[in-house]
């Protein structure tokens, strides 16, 4: 099973789109755990929806090649005889700033409202909930455990790269692939499609104090990023 961990703003709306056009009815998109949210309720619901999946069995996946979307690592971990992860990443000082936009874009949603009531990319940076989110959301899972990790910053060749190895058709994002999926987890929720090229977002320009303030509370995030640099920037176009 490929299974493949949507990172907030690193580039998983425009995998998502190639992953449905490679692999059709075969991949299954995990919506709706709320990543990042670490009130009780939201917490209890994340334990809720893993009971869930646990319940169905192997079995029920047997007829799914691939499973993408926003979760923690720790939902499937040890779940599939045999697993490929997958992921793309992003330097934390450009994920935050990217992250922090894209939430006080957002009409509404718990982050989102959170986001909108910080008063400064500052305050987002130190709210506990944003801080370290690439190695919490893989949190059990060593670097070397990863099949492949991808990189915003050169997302075309990555992505291409990616399709070579698991063996579907590099697909460029167009509006042509943001079908709504019908293969989405039962009682598991959908947002509304928002696709985005990565390669074509915005750059947000920070000041040196948020590039300091970004680089000492997500020390973790940063190394695990350096090290992946180190390991598949090879196969990332490097």
């Amino acid at each position: 099973m490929i299974i493949s961990i949507h990172i907030p703003k690193c580039g998983g709306m425009s995998l998502r789109h190639m992953l449905r056009s490679g692999f059709g009815d075969t991949l299954l998109e995990d919506y709706g755990d709320k990543v990042h949210c670490y009130a009780p309720r939201y917490k209890k619901k994340r334990e809720q929806r893993k009971s869930e999946v646990r319940a169905r069995g192997e079995d029920y996946f047997s007829r799914y090649r691939a499973i993408h979307g926003h979760f923690y690592a720790e939902k499937y971990l040890g779940f599939f005889q045999n697993t490929k992860w997958i992921t793309f990443l992003r330097h934390p000082t450009s994920l935050l700033p990217s992250y922090y936009n894209f939430l006080n874009r957002k009409r509404q949603g718990a982050l989102a409202d959170l986001a909108k009531s910080l008063p400064s990319l500052e305050a987002f940076i130190e709210h506990p909930w944003f801080q370290n989110i690439i190695t919490r959301q893989t949190a059990g899972l060593a670097l070397e455990d990863f099949y492949f990790i991808g990189f915003v910053e050169n997302y075309d060749w990555s992505s291409q790269e990616l399709a070579k190895q698991i063996g579907i058709k590099y697909t460029p994002f167009s509006k042509n692939t943001a079908r709504r999926p019908a293969n989405l987890l039962a009682s598991l929720g959908q947002k509304k499609n928002n696709p985005a090229n990565p390669e074509q977002a915005p750059q947000y320009q920070i000041t040196e104090h948020q590039r300091q303030l970004i680089t000492s509370l997500n020390s973790e995030d940063i190394d695990f990023y350096q090290r992946a640099r180190q390991q598949f920037a090879p196969m990332s176009g490097e």
